[in-house]
């Protein structure tokens, strides 16, 4: 029988099983890491972050409000802290810091493929990324200024 648990229930046993050298997998959901990491099609396996991220790295953390988020570090601030962004977002995320961190994305298994986060094709991935928000956000910005044209 499955049965869904929410990340509250496993929490403690996630964060065990990482402090303990292990990994978690498990398939994300939503749509902020489109077009890399798809709901329903795609899983992840964390593994404990050892020192500081890099740009690039995919973690999985916990926001103050309690919700769980997986997003891309895309820059640092002046003072080299952490700014995130899903592949499919256009807002940054700042204010995340180590505390903040439970694992970074060590593997992506795409229909039974893996890709490592050591590999070419990850980085590739995560350089498409970075190219295809540049691209959509521009794209986005434009139709607002059409839209907002053939509102007057």
């Amino acid at each position: 029988m499955n049965h869904k648990t929410t990340f509250n229930e496993m929490y403690g046993l996630i964060c065990e099983q990482l402090e303990s050298g292990g990994s978690v997998r498990f398939s994300p959901n939503g749509t902020s890491m489109l077009p890399f990491i798809v709901q329903g099609r795609d899983e992840v396996v964390l593994k404990r972050a050892k020192g500081k991220l890099k740009k690039y790295d995919i973690a999985f953390y916990k926001r103050e409000n309690g919700s769980y988020i997986l997003h891309r570090v895309v820059k640092f601030d002046k003072n080299k802290n952490y700014i995130f962004r899903g592949d499919h977002q256009f807002e940054y995320e700042y204010g995340i810091t180590d505390s903040n961190i439970i694992g970074v994305v060590e593997k992506v298994y795409r229909g039974g493929k893996c890709i490592e986060a050591s590999s070419l094709m990850f980085k590739l991935w995560a350089i498409f990324g970075s190219l295809y928000f540049r691209t959509r956000n521009r794209l986005y910005k434009i139709k607002n200024k059409l839209e907002k044209k053939n509102d007057n």
